[in-house]
């Protein structure tokens, strides 16, 4: 398995919530995402992986115990990563601070806030309607309750009376470790109170709509993120600017590791900028959102995200080859055949056609459509290359991007080429079949949405249609059977007919044999499937959530496994008839005669199968072995010739006809002291691992021996010597 980019401190989905918990431990979450992380710093290691959205998180317990709210309040084991019960505090959510002996929440069924000790007695409350923030400080003995345009209000924790009421706009508020400090954010100012009463030390009314506060462990810097993306760093001492710088990504959210390193949001992971600097602790490595598009050909690799980037990966190694960057988020990409162009189509409407090689872009055009409607696709030999506008699809030359046709096209959606003169096109009310300058094909009327894949041969196509998976032969679009998969977010074919689909909110991959028509199995992956392309028939290219990509082995069919072990089979058959012939004097030609066996000149005879043979050992003595083909080893059986034209018997045979003496009250034949010695010698022989003699009567004994890998003619024509001893009448 080849990894492009790193999982470490990415989430699968936006981070709404950080939390820094010590020197070594950070806690991120993510709403969309559903997923709730504690990091360790600076490794990056999953310590823990809840399940659970958050918008405001807690480590209590002595770090034993995890507090998550955003709906609801819920309680997690911090080792194990295993849901808590928490009967207590049933009813409440966010948002919600929690302390050492108390948390504060919000109870919206009440419209109140409520605190209560950890094993849920309730302490004091306070009603009031849609509360923003919640911070405790002065050792736990006071309550800041932000309620955005409704003001500001310090609550005695103890006795539930009001220490403080303003009623200017505050949206954020957080205290200081030590609780002597407390840092609010209004529309327009951000001011810094001390002490149980809230005294306000100083104000400034320089920022606007702050999104994010955060305080450092030694109280000495403010860190701000508002809605635009600007992050601030200001001294705690008078409230004056120390750094500054744009971050246009932003989840909303930051959080002090230590005193010399402030995390915060970027799109679906953390990044570490150093305080006070404000510069980036490491360079990216990998996307840092989604994975969108991925595309394969030759040893390159291309992944495309919402970060803004498209980047070129070494296919063999995983290793970043270089970095092709939009001024805004990445909608599709496309790599030709060669590998020698890429195609990506950007959010704000922009088309670039990139040299991988040099990281160039070869030719750029704004498009003019909005958000999410971004496609691209290449033609199968790589001469061009379709992308789309809001009311027509554009061709390309895909050497330089000189115009080749445009046509019309009624809010067209996605486009795929089945071969080299032919599009399938995707709008918002059909699918159409059309030619490179337009020329109308099949159409089928009905509400379609991509992702939309087309198989490698064009045959067939799979794209949404209201809400569901559908498959359709793309000569006159006739519908194909399909699986029942509500909302399909990613689909690839492979060149054997098998559809790789990616289903909304699942980490599983379904695999559908169309073939078939019947379900190959699931993949599980690491990280939500988000963009799928197969590489070849056993490997496929999966974009996930996280930023990452990887290339991962996709299980065989059952129609695979069968005309595998077909194919396998006939091999062990024909290397059985070979042993056969080998056997036969000189490897001469052998005719058919009518008593079943082909006769070679001399001593040799095959049966007609080409898998058993009459030798003359002597002029006297002649023996007759069959080789029988099984899936996994070979049993001959050896025995005297019979009369023509019937076989010789084989040990069935002989075994059914002891059990009919038996039944008669005949009696046995004789044990014979040749049998033991010659089941002696066989077993001691190489790759054999069973051998018995089955004895009739005079003239009907059989004896049998299996191997794992066919004997060399030699060994087997010393083992026929050995054999005729004992079958010697």
């Amino acid at each position: 398995m080849v990894r492009f980019g790193t999982s470490q401190f990415r989430l699968d989905g936006s981070v709404s919530a950080l939390q820094g918990v010590d020197a070594r431990r950070l806690l991120a979450s993510s709403m969309i995402a559903d997923e709730t992380v504690l990091w360790g710093v600076p490794g990056g290691e999953r310590l823990v992986d809840v399940r659970e959205p958050a918008s405001h998180l807690a480590l209590v317990g002595e770090g034993r115990q995890l507090l998550l709210a955003f709906a609801r309040v819920t309680r997690w084991d911090a080792l194990t990563g295993k849901e808590l019960p928490s009967a207590e505090l049933e009813g409440l959510k966010a948002p919600m601070v929690a302390g050492a002996h108390v948390l504060a929440a919000y109870d919206a069924a009440r419209s109140r806030v409520c605190v209560r000790t950890h094993d849920g007695q309730a302490v004091s409350s306070l009603d009031l309607e849609c509360p923003t923030d919640l911070a405790l400080f002065d050792s736990e003995s006071a309550l800041a309750i932000a309620r955005g345009d409704g003001g500001l209000i310090v609550l005695d924790v103890g006795t539930g009376r009001r220490r403080l009421e303003d009623p200017r706009p505050h949206r954020k508020v957080t205290a200081s470790k030590d609780g002597q400090w407390l840092l609010c954010a209004g529309g327009d100012s951000i001011e810094l109170r001390r002490g149980g009463a809230g005294r306000q030390v100083w104000s400034t009314r320089d920022v606007s709509d702050v999104d994010a506060v955060a305080l450092s462990p030694n109280a000495t810097v403010a860190a701000l993120l508002d809605w635009r993306g600007r992050l601030q760093l200001r001294s705690l001492s008078d409230g004056r600017a120390l750094a500054e710088r744009e971050v246009p990504l932003h989840g909303g959210c930051i959080a002090f590791v230590n005193d010399d390193v402030l995390a915060y949001g970027w799109a679906g992971a953390v990044r570490f900028a150093a305080v006070p600097s404000l510069k980036d602790m490491h360079e990216p490595q990998g996307h840092e959102a989604s994975v969108i598009a991925v595309c394969q050909a030759t040893d390159v690799v291309v992944t495309a995200s919402r970060d803004q980037d498209a980047r070129v990966w070494d296919a063999r190694t995983g290793g970043a080859r270089r970095l092709l960057h939009h001024d805004n988020a990445v909608e599709d990409c496309a790599l030709s055949p060669s590998g020698t162009r890429v195609a990506s189509v950007s959010a704000d409407g922009r088309f670039r056609l990139w040299d991988p090689a040099r990281g160039e872009v070869l030719h750029e055009s704004a498009l003019g459509i909005g958000l999410d409607i971004g496609s691209v696709a290449f033609s199968p030999d790589g001469t061009l290359v379709a992308t789309l506008r809001a009311k027509s699809v554009d061709v390309l030359q895909a050497d330089l991007g000189e115009p080749r046709s445009t046509f019309a096209a009624s809010a067209p959606s996605a486009i795929r080429f089945l071969d080299d003169q032919r599009l399938l096109l995707v709008q918002t009310e059909s699918l159409r079949v059309v030619g490179l300058d337009g020329a109308p094909g099949a159409l089928l009327q009905r509400r379609f949405e991509p992702p939309l894949a087309v198989a490698p041969d064009g045959s067939r196509c799979a794209l949404r249609r209201n809400d569901r998976l559908a498959i359709y032969e793309c000569a006159a679009l006739d519908a194909l059977p399909a699986p029942d998969v509500h909302l399909p977010t990613a689909l690839a074919w492979s060149r054997d007919g098998v559809l790789a689909c990616a289903r909304f909110q699942s980490s599983d991959l379904l695999l559908w044999d169309s073939q078939d028509a019947s379900v190959a199995g699931t993949l599980a992956m690491s990280s939500r499937p988000t963009a799928l392309a197969f590489v070849d028939e056993r490997r496929l290219l999966v974009g996930m959530a996280n930023g990452t990509a990887e290339i991962v082995v996709v299980p065989k069919t059952k129609r695979e496994i069968a005309r595998d072990a077909a194919r396998l089979r006939d091999e062990r058959v024909q290397a059985a008839r070979a042993l056969m012939y080998a056997l036969s004097r000189d490897g001469e030609p052998v005719r058919q005669e009518a008593g079943g066996y082909r006769v070679a000149p001399g001593r040799d005879s095959l049966s007609p199968d080409g898998l058993a043979l009459e030798c003359r050992l002597t002029d006297e003595s002649q023996i007759a072995i069959r080789c029988h083909v099984h899936d996994d080893y070979f049993r001959f059986e050896i025995a005297r010739p019979g009369t023509a034209p019937l076989p010789p018997p084989n040990s069935a045979f002989v075994r059914l006809g002891r059990w009919l003496r038996a039944r008669l009250g005949h009696a046995p034949p004789p044990p014979d002291p040749r049998d033991e010695a010659w089941l002696a010698r066989i077993q001691a022989e190489p790759g054999v691992f069973e051998a018995t003699v089955d004895r009739l009567e005079a003239g009907s004994t059989v004896l049998t021996f299996c191997t794992r890998e066919l004997p060399e003619p030699r060994a087997l024509w010393l083992w026929l010597q050995r054999a005729a001893e004992v079958l010697r009448e």
